[in-house]
């Protein structure tokens, strides 16, 4: 087992404005990945001999 960074979803909020007939997308952080999951704290591992 690897540990890994546990990464949230992407923020998906947008903001459209419409300046005339052309719209603008604006939202500096839209699509980033803003925060992880907090750490691993226990581990369990097992072992089976035959």
């Amino acid at each position: 087992m690897l540990n890994h960074v546990n990464l949230q979803f992407p923020t998906t909020s947008l903001t459209v404005t419409v300046p005339g007939n052309t719209p603008v997308f604006n939202s500096a952080s839209f699509g980033q990945i803003t925060s992880a999951q907090p750490m691993r704290v226990m581990q369990i591992v097992g072992r089976i001999n035959f």
